[in-house]
């Protein structure tokens, strides 16, 4: 059972890759504008915008290794000098952004000694679209594999899902033992979780009560899954901060220790976030590209490019 409880003024060319098929490609420019250099609000993303040029100059790009016990599986995250900008800029963020943000405070909470409270589900798996994963049953079978990580010996761990549809990042928070599915969106509570995320989630909840239910007398066979949508800081109308919201919001929940999220979120949240909040949390994502080293990487002076 399911509940619902200006101007351009800079510009330079660029090959992009990110949206070709392999037997075609073409030449556009990347268009800065004068809004998105009002975006530059600090010394540290400044040089970070000028070593993502220096990274377009020598068409040199960004390598990171998700280790395993982040997602479950490995996983390669490149990044161009394009996704550097667009962080830069604050412009609409994609899985790559994503990934590394949850591959950033999963080394935080293991740093931290709190790893077993909270586990991370890869967004690529979860969103619709994705065209590495075709099939639902995929989808939701990963989600089970992930929840029982640890040998399911936590029985109070949240999982954090970012979901993305329609170029629109969402938030699900994920109590699997009991049920519940904390959901978080940018644009707020008027808005009904969407059933595609819904129909994954609950899928992989009840294949994961069926393996663990012998451990735990809440979870049944058919566990009753109740979906709670959170009043939680809401971006701006009009503007495509969601991934930056997204990713305050897990980390907030972590740094609060807490493993359920109170209806009207956290005492003392803003109604939106201000720009001085959202500028940390990309320092904070600047900071730990810049300080990534891949391992086993050759000496090829990549990581040459982004020592600021």
């Amino acid at each position: 059972m399911v509940t619902m409880d200006k101007q351009h003024n800079e510009d330079f060319p660029l090959t992009n890759q990110r949206s070709l098929s392999s037997q075609s490609s073409y030449t556009r420019k990347y268009i800065i504008t004068v809004a998105d250099k009002s975006k530059l609000t600090s010394s540290l993303i400044q040089i970070f915008k000028d070593v993502a040029i220096g990274m377009k100059k020598s068409g040199k790009t960004k390598s990171f290794t998700v280790p395993s016990r982040v997602f479950q599986n490995e996983q390669f995250v490149s990044l161009n000098y394009e996704d550097m900008l667009d962080w830069c800029f604050q412009r609409e963020i994609g899985s790559s952004h994503m990934s590394i943000v949850m591959m950033y405070l999963s080394e935080m909470t293991h740093t931290e000694g709190i790893s077993g409270m909270y586990g991370f589900c890869d967004c690529n798996y979860l969103s619709p679209l994705t065209p590495t994963v075709q099939n639902e049953d995929d989808r939701s079978d990963y989600l089970s594999r992930v929840f029982a990580c640890n040998d399911a010996k936590n029985k109070n761990q949240v999982f954090f899902a970012p979901y993305n549809e329609n170029r629109h990042w969402m938030l699900a928070v994920i109590c699997p033992w009991i049920g519940l599915v904390h959901w978080l969106d940018p644009t707020g509570v008027v808005n009904e979780p969407r059933e595609f995320a819904q129909t994954i989630i609950n899928r992989a909840i009840i294949k994961f009560s069926m393996e663990h239910r012998k451990d735990i007398a809440k979870i049944k066979k058919n566990p009753y899954i109740r979906w709670k949508k959170i009043e939680c800081p809401r971006q701006p109308l009009g503007s495509t901060d969601c991934g930056y919201y997204v990713s305050r919001y897990m980390i907030e929940i972590i740094e609060s220790r807490q493993m359920v999220i109170p209806d009207k979120y956290f005492d003392k949240a803003p109604s939106t976030y201000s720009q001085q909040m959202i500028d940390e949390l990309r320092e904070r994502w600047i900071s730990y590209v810049t300080g990534y080293h891949q391992p086993n990487e050759d000496d090829d002076g990549d990581d040459d490019l982004l020592e600021i």
